[in-house]
């Protein structure tokens, strides 16, 4: 199998951390994928859908992100951190 093929493959199926991949690949995934890492998390997600970022259309976003010092989040810490905010 192609090298490239099972990069592809691997994250079309699930998220992968940022300790899995070196700067090379990582430059590509940013590029090439237009992947990117979640500040909480550190796992790499697709930008345009799978992420929320500070200064999105919703001032409500930028001022939970801010809150926890983070400029993008992945959807599912997006709801950790709301979820936290609201229990405070």
């Amino acid at each position: 199998m192609n090298p490239q093929h099972k990069l592809t493959y691997k994250f079309n199926t699930s998220s992968v951390s940022t300790d899995d991949i070196d700067d090379d690949i990582a430059t590509i995934l940013m590029d090439r994928y237009e992947l990117n890492i979640c500040n909480r998390c550190n796992m790499w997600q697709k930008s345009a859908t799978e992420m929320y970022w500070v200064g999105e259309e919703y001032t409500k976003t930028t001022e939970l992100l801010n809150k926890y010092d983070y400029t993008a989040v992945c959807d599912e810490c997006f709801d950790e951190c709301f979820e936290e905010d609201k229990a405070k």
